[in-house]
């Protein structure tokens, strides 16, 4: 066959996997890190593809790409679970579910009673809350850091709530102390 497809993985794999993809982007409201969350759910606990070290390695090298981390992630997901044609497969089953959701709102925008709209997203809002604070707290649960590591995460996330810095500029500033602290550490300790 092609050397894209993983040799090992049948087209019925792929037909699965893809249903994953799609039917997690589909039925996940709330943007893309529930989206994520559901994958880890899927693909770490359920299907059990993946140890959660890997899964948070994987997430970690999709928020460096630009785009949005569903989509990042089901690339760099599907390809760690089936090679290349994994890679294309996450992009389609994540992507084709909100083409066809757009087109659909769309198409019945008229139709739709403001009111009805308005309330069923504040329990969106409320559920989309409690899917990322459970999948952190899984993540955080994971990783063993140091007093000095919790110390920093700690700092860095009231920096966070209560000053109008850009995330961006957080997320640079946290990640060259956490280098600094880890240099310190390797070199003087």
């Amino acid at each position: 066959m092609f050397k894209f497809l993983r040799q090992n993985k049948t087209l019925a794999f792929y037909i699965s996997l893809f249903w994953q993809f799609f039917s997690i982007s589909a039925f996940t409201l709330g943007g893309g890190y529930v989206m994520v969350a559901v994958m880890q759910q899927n693909f770490v606990e359920k299907k059990k593809y993946l140890g959660l070290e890997k899964f948070t390695e994987l997430l970690a090298s999709a928020q460096l790409l630009p785009g949005p981390i569903a989509l990042t992630s089901s690339i760099f997901l599907g390809n760690e679970i089936a090679g290349g044609m994994g890679a294309i497969i996450g992009i389609l089953g994540t992507t084709l579910p909100p083409f066809f959701a757009i087109y659909l709102v769309y198409m019945f925008i008229s139709i739709l009673d403001a009111k009805i709209v308005d309330l069923f997203m504040i329990g969106v809002k409320a559920a989309t809350i409690a899917a990322i604070t459970q999948f952190l707290l899984k993540i955080f649960k994971n990783k063993k850091y140091d007093f000095i590591g919790y110390l920093i995460l700690l700092i860095f996330t009231l920096i966070g709530l209560f000053f109008q810095l850009s995330p961006i500029l957080i997320l640079l500033i946290g990640g060259f102390s956490f280098f600094i602290l880890n240099f310190i550490k390797i070199k003087y300790f």
